[in-house]
């Protein structure tokens, strides 16, 4: 029989495990529950924000669940587009040229716009969620 052989192999004897009871079986077993999440207040907005990107910001930090570097990233991406439409803003007042010493050059602005546009789309590909 299993339990002599085990018995000879281990010195001492095994006793067979009690059947559980029809209650024993009906009762679920016992869970830890984890403590109720309380909702953290969501961050604020950067005071230096335009009303667009601040109402943006309200948005994200809403919809999505974000680490404190995804907040970095963030407010980097709302400044990165305050500043592009700022140079929206002046290319269309003083135009896509400026006249200098050596003559018609393009004017600053567009250089700072395009790379903000590069910025803008590279800050939202490393958001995993993929800020919209």
């Amino acid at each position: 029989m299993l339990s002599d052989a085990l018995t000879i192999l281990c010195g001492h004897r095994f006793q067979p495990m009690p059947r559980r009871s029809a209650a024993d079986l009906d009762t679920p077993p016992v869970r830890l529950v984890e403590s109720p999440v309380i909702p953290a207040e969501l961050p604020p907005a950067p005071d230096h924000l335009s009303p667009a990107m601040q109402a943006w910001w309200q948005a994200v930090v809403r919809d999505y669940e974000l680490d404190p570097h995804h907040l970095r990233l963030l407010e980097a991406a709302c400044d990165a587009w305050d500043r592009m439409v700022q140079a929206r803003e002046t290319l269309s007042e003083e135009g896509l040229t400026v006249t200098t010493k050596a003559g018609c050059k393009r004017h600053p602005c567009a250089d700072i716009e395009r790379d903000l546009v590069m910025l803008l789309c590279f800050l939202m590909l490393q958001h995993p969620n993929r800020l919209q």
